[in-house]
């Protein structure tokens, strides 16, 4: 069956997808190929079928495995197993993507963009303790994901609180043998004009009192 101009709105959407599992390889487009492209990454190979889906979000598997026999039967044709996997991509007009492992018989699996299988409808990892600290929960690597992908950026206010911790408490590290005073408990305001008078240090030997005005003795 001929297939039809080349899908390029899906692929603009379905190409980054791929490049965060590995390297692409796009296919020109022919009614003899059964899919679109592949990528290669971390061990495993996935060629991909890519198709416009009319309703994608509501589209229910056996829905789906119906609309798309040909494309299926078609991915079907490629050995799949070990490293090889087989998946068709769907995306929208407004270029949503939904993503389907194709089985040994020929059924779907739904995946997210990672690979990684839905659970219960939804995209769930595999989390494992962190080493050393069976308390702190990481994601599991998983297979045709690159390493460090699926790590999420903090917000810039927390990025932003911890350096200006770290430098309070570098800070207090290195004051800490001269003054004997260090306390980075608390970071100073944005809008603050400076320390405390009774937070400042006191040299050795002054006699220097909190509400000292600078006189001598009995000034």
């Amino acid at each position: 069956m001929k297939r039809g101009p080349e899908p390029a709105k899906g692929l603009d959407a379905a190409i980054p997808a791929a490049l965060r599992r590995g390297r692409v390889m796009r296919f020109q487009s022919s009614p003899e190929y059964a899919g679109n492209f592949l990528f290669y990454g971390n061990g495993l190979l996935v060629m991909v079928c890519l198709r416009l889906a009319v309703r994608l979000s509501r589209a229910t598997l056996a829905e789906i495995s119906a609309d798309y026999a040909g494309a299926i039967a078609g991915l079907c044709t490629i050995p799949c197993g070990g490293p090889v996997s087989r998946e068709l991509w769907l995306y929208s007009r407004y270029g949503a993507l939904r993503f389907f492992r194709v089985g040994d018989d020929g059924s779907l699996e739904e995946i997210d963009r990672d690979g990684v299988p839905f659970v219960d409808g939804k995209p769930v990892g595999i989390m494992l303790p962190a080493p050393g600290d069976a308390g702190s929960p990481v994601p599991a690597p998983v297979a045709g994901v690159p390493a460090g992908s699926r790590a999420i950026d903090a917000p810039s206010h927390i990025i932003g609180w911890l350096k200006k911790w770290n430098a309070m408490k570098n800070s207090g590290a290195d004051k800490a043998g001269v003054t004997g005073i260090v306390n980075p408990e608390k970071l100073p305001d944005a809008g603050s004009r400076g320390p405390a008078a009774s937070t400042l240090p006191v040299e050795p030997g002054s006699t220097q009192a909190s509400g000292d005005n600078g006189g001598g003795p009995g000034g």
